[in-house]
């Protein structure tokens, strides 16, 4: 009884009452600043900042980092960290970040949910986090970010796509073997062309090295024709100027070298889309001197190139030549008739093998068979074969070796 009187006495007193005022006051403040401090951290956009959430107490801040509030003076506001920079370097720093952030984001679950059931997943988003930022980087450092304004060298440069492949150097052609033998052909030189060849003929009945009979005569002789190429077939009309040397021994101290020649002239023109032919005239002696012949030679002559097996390796690239002349293409009964009648020539040859060919003509009075060879890189050939092989014509059967050489300067 005593005791409630005592505290009834204690309520009633105005300095306890005045104290406990105080104290209801002083809960009721807290509490409602707690509140305002919720409802403030619910309207803060923390999405912009670098903590989760954070609230404000006092100038004082209480940034939530994911487990626990922690004081700091200051918010400093989250950079985007998928956003592309404008240098090579300030991706390398935001790449390392983010993937740094994952790590530490992820050793943190590991260490807190060991037992717990989501662990598994969280390792494996994670993962494909840290992958999927490295991943980032890579493609990043393989573009360049063109910047229209400064073109600052220091932004990214392109990694190739395509690789630079060095241009294999093409093989050259190897030189073909001739495809006329002793008669001529509608192809001639061009401009910047010069050509030399020599040959040698023998006696068939005497030898192939017997230079002198038994009469001290020459049965054995060289010859020489050179020359150089003008204009252009293919475009318009080409052309050539031969010199030839008809005598390249002397007889008895006689007719040497450069004794008797002539000197002539060719005009050719190539037709390919007229069943790829040629066409050529041609005064091979309208100057002449020593003891050439008085007799001009002067003919046209068509050629035609083709192959006789296209579908194959080895296609038989083959030249077909028909002509008409005067001169050396005479017949047997215009030459002992003293006549420089026009007479049929033509003559054909085939390449059998890449530097091996045969051809066979007719020169207007004796059979020709011979071989083509181009055995060097260099455009060096030689003929091997025979004339008058029937022993028509006055001269007889001979031996004839020839070699020819060409190039452009």
């Amino acid at each position: 009884m005593n005791s409630n009187n005592s505290i009834l006495k204690l309520f009633c007193n105005k300095e306890f009452q005045i104290i406990l005022f105080l104290f209801i006051c002083s809960v009721s403040s807290n509490s409602v600043y707690a509140n305002s401090i919720k409802s403030n951290q619910s309207k803060n956009k923390s999405i912009n900042l670098s903590c989760l959430q954070y609230i404000e107490t006092k100038s004082t801040y209480y940034c939530w980092n994911g487990a626990k509030f922690t004081k700091t003076n200051k918010i400093t506001p989250k950079e985007e960290k998928n956003k592309l920079a404008d240098s090579s370097l300030s991706n390398d720093i935001q790449l390392d970040e983010l993937i740094d952030e994952a790590k530490n984001t992820k050793l943190q679950i590991e260490e807190k949910n060991k037992l717990a059931d989501s662990s598994l997943s969280n390792d494996i988003q994670l993962d494909e986090l840290i992958d999927e930022a490295k991943n980032t980087k890579l493609q990043i450092t393989e573009v360049k970010i063109v910047n229209n304004n400064e073109k600052d060298s220091s932004k990214l440069l392109i990694a190739p796509i395509i690789k630079s492949v060095q241009d294999e150097k093409p093989k050259e052609t190897e030189p073909s073997p001739g495809l006329s033998f002793g008669i001529p052909s509608a192809m001639g030189s061009s401009w910047k062309d010069v050509f030399v060849s020599v040959a040698y003929t023998a006696d068939y009945d005497e030898g192939l090295f017997t230079w002198h009979n038994q009469d001290n005569n020459k049965v054995a002789d060289g010859s020489m024709n050179f020359g150089f190429g003008f204009g252009n077939p293919n475009e318009s009309i080409g052309g050539e100027i031969s010199v030839g040397i008809i005598s390249l021994l002397s007889q008895n101290g006689e007719s040497g070298f450069g004794a008797d020649g002539t000197a002539g002239l060719k005009f050719h023109k190539a037709l390919p889309s007229l069943f790829n032919t040629h066409a050529a005239i041609a005064w091979t002696n309208p100057i002449k001197w020593g003891e050439a012949t008085k007799k001009d030679t002067i003919y046209g002559v068509i050629s035609k190139e083709f192959e006789l097996r296209p579908d194959t390796n080895n296609k038989f690239p083959s030249l077909l030549t028909l002509g008409v002349g005067t001169g050396s293409h005479r017949s047997n009964r215009a030459i002992d008739d003293n006549r420089n009648d026009p007479n049929l020539f033509g003559g054909y040859g085939v390449q059998i093998l890449p530097r091996v060919s045969i051809a066979s003509s007719w020169n207007g009075n004796a059979l020709n068979a011979g071989i083509g060879l181009s055995p060097f890189d260099f455009p060096l050939n030689f003929s091997i074969g025979l004339s008058d092989i029937t022993n028509n014509s006055t001269n007889g059967a001979q031996f004839n070796i020839n070699t020819g050489y060409s190039f452009r300067f």
